[in-house]
């Protein structure tokens, strides 16, 4: 094989690569957590972790599990164990046992949680315009039909 045909193995690999979608993801996921991170650091001083619990408890509760939460983001319960016990330490979470199951940590906003969210959410709106300003409507329509069936298939293990 020459040097040439070593060039265009390389570049039809390198065009192959691009193209699968699990590497394109994989390239954008840390650039969107560093921009949200730098966001959310600067604007609150709360980490992206933080910042999902607190969203999740907002979005989901205004009492749910630990563990729901945990489920619904496939997040790492130690990261999540962490990210919770400072929320709850800074009383922007509170943290309750559940009547009904003693095992199951039932989550809240306080006050100054709920008051966080909502100065933050302002800002994570204005980010998602500015992430999305570039598509039109059908390419919008278009990408989340495409993220639920990549989620879906991506649930499979036989194919």
């Amino acid at each position: 094989m020459t040097d040439a045909d070593k060039e265009d193995t390389q570049s039809e690999g390198a065009i192959e690569l691009l193209s699968f979608v699990s590497y394109r993801i994989s390239l954008l996921h840390p650039k969107l957590n560093a921009q949200a991170a730098h966001i959310l650091g600067k604007l609150a001083g709360i980490s992206l972790v933080q910042w999902r619990i607190i969203s999740l408890i907002d979005a989901f509760g205004p009492k749910i599990s630990s563990s729901e939460i945990i489920t619904r983001v496939s997040m790492d319960k130690g990261l999540f164990s962490r990210a919770l016990k400072k929320l709850v330490e800074d009383e922007r979470v509170i943290s309750m046992t559940d009547p009904s199951d003693q095992r199951r940590m039932l989550l809240s906003l306080s006050p100054q949680g709920k008051a966080l969210q909502e100065t933050v959410i302002q800002t994570m709106r204005e980010r998602q315009k500015h992430l999305m300003h570039d598509l039109t409507a059908d390419e919008r329509n278009a990408l989340y039909s495409a993220f639920a069936k990549l989620e879906r298939n991506a649930d499979r293990r036989d194919f």
